[in-house]
């Protein structure tokens, strides 16, 4: 198998039919560079691929922030963990009440809007993946 070199500019040298041969150029500030970079960085390309996308792409790149994405949702995670472990411990307490014979009215009227908000947070999370995915997909 024959390796590829690549060219002092990172991309891959042009191929015998349709390759890259022409180079653009354009002059940006620090600052747009940094946000280049920073993007680039983010999203695991480079900041060639990143423009070329940008440029030639429209609507199909998304930039996510793999990093940040992550991060979300391993807060969400917790929270919905946090939320599910509040609701087994108001079950287990309206268990015990019932075993004793008391009534679990005021542990019923905790859990309803508990299991409701967490019911609620699922649902978005879920819609959120969906999106997600779907941009992915594209």
């Amino acid at each position: 198998m024959t390796s590829r070199k690549k060219t002092s500019t990172g991309d891959s040298p042009p191929t015998k039919m349709g390759g890259k041969s022409k180079i653009v150029q354009a002059r940006v500030t620090e600052d747009e560079f940094r946000s280049l970079h920073k993007q680039a960085t983010d999203i695991g390309l480079t900041m060639t691929t990143l423009i070329r996308n940008k440029l030639l792409g429209g609507q199909k790149l998304q930039v996510v922030n793999s990093k940040e994405l992550l991060q979300q949702l391993d807060h969400i995670g917790a929270e919905i963990g946090r939320t599910g472990n509040n609701i087994n411990q108001l079950a287990r307490h309206a268990n015990a009440l019932i075993k004793h014979q008391k009534s679990p009215i005021s542990t019923l009227e905790d859990f309803i809007p508990l299991f409701q908000n967490y019911i609620q947070h699922q649902n978005k999370l879920e819609k959120r993946l969906r999106q997600l995915l779907r941009m992915m997909a594209k």
